[in-house]
């Protein structure tokens, strides 16, 4: 029985340049957060908050019974949205906007990859796996804040938890996506680099979303491959079953940022082309561990040597299997969102008990 109402707020934007991951898992971090609070008997209001040139997924917000509004400044965001808890994920925003939200006794909590620029919130996450992932935030929060660092807070959808055992996968298939947004159109560089290969049929699945700004050519491109090669290529569009397509995948081409995650959780080997520059440093770091392929930046990386370094690794089951294995070992069982769930849960009180 529901007995009480929250309203939490996520500042948030999502655009071609930004890019669509901030959106997607803060929409991954209401819902799990929404259903774990129903369980407690608290019903919640979730609101995303994002300036005018940031409308990227204003349509998945309000298909999830999300509430959305556009903001101008600072002051209109936070008077204007009446939230008990703020969730900002924004690498433009820092401490000064933030004590805007705790100078009103407000909660915040932020979630960051970046570690360069100072916070006051409550709680603090990012899921980088660095070297020194433990201490990067050491002088840049305020003393009471709690930090909520590496994979094991990942931020997965619920399809994740859910996976049964693969017995076989499929041979030479592969899987192909670079995130919700592609600015630099790598599907097209990847699908370039599959023409490339013609010694063993190869299956690709190619993930994008349905605002992609190379959509036609893509689909063009598909057709080709399927009409003149021996590989058969399948394009999904707002795949719903992501989980599902890396678990059956041998390989995946992609980008780095929190479909690492998505990967190590699925077992995924994959050949990773960083496409910004704070995917770089993690990429490189479960490179060192054997846990995906890195071969550099968008604009370092050539066609060809993308094309040879498919046909190596499928040529090579061993290491694919070692990779899968390492993979695997990135995130423990019964971590991630519901643990992060918890985490808010207790640290804003925000259940009876809690």
């Amino acid at each position: 029985m529901v007995t009480r109402s929250l309203h939490i707020a996520f500042r948030v934007d999502a655009s071609e340049t930004i890019g669509a991951g901030h959106g997607m898992r803060c929409v991954t971090l209401a819902i799990g957060l929404k259903q774990r609070l129903k369980q407690l008997g608290i019903k919640a209001d979730f609101h995303f908050v994002s300036t005018k040139s940031a409308q990227l997924l204003v349509s998945l917000y309000r298909q999830n019974g999300f509430l959305h509004s556009v903001v101008d400044t600072v002051e209109s965001s936070v008077d204007h949205i009446k939230a008990d808890v703020w969730i900002v994920d924004h690498y433009q925003l820092d401490r000064v906007f933030e004590q805007t939200l705790t100078n009103r006794n407000l909660k915040v909590m932020v979630i960051d990859d970046l570690a360069n620029r100072m916070h006051d919130c409550h709680l603090l996450l990012d899921t980088n796996f660095l070297e020194n992932y433990k201490d990067r935030y050491n002088e840049l929060v305020n003393e009471s804040c709690r930090l909520l660092l590496g994979p094991s807070y990942a931020i997965l959808r619920e399809e994740f938890y859910a996976l049964s055992e693969v017995q076989c996968k499929a041979p030479r298939q592969i899987l192909i996506c670079f995130g919700g947004s592609d600015p630099h159109n790598m599907t097209m560089f990847a699908l370039n680099a599959l023409r490339l290969l013609d010694d063993n049929c190869i299956e690709a699945n190619v993930v994008i979303n349905d605002n992609h700004k190379a959509r036609n050519e893509i689909s063009e491109q598909i057709r080709c491959i399927n009409n003149k090669t021996i590989h058969k290529v399948h394009l999904h569009i707002n795949s719903r079953n992501m989980s599902h397509l890396m678990q059956t995948a041998t390989l995946m081409i992609g980008a780095g940022g929190s479909m690492h995650w998505e990967r190590c959780v699925t077992g995924l080997p994959a050949i990773i082309i960083s496409v910004a520059d704070n995917q770089r440093e993690t990429s490189q770091c479960l490179a060192d561990k054997n846990v995906c392929d890195y071969i550099g930046h968008f604009d370092e990386v050539g066609i060809k040597q993308l094309a040879g370094r498919m046909a190596d690794l499928l040529r090579l089951p061993t290491i694919l299997h070692d990779m899968s294995n390492n993979a695997k070992s990135i995130i423990p069982s019964g971590k991630g969102t519901p643990k992060i769930c918890e985490e808010i849960i207790h640290t804003f009180q925000l259940a009876p008990h809690s």
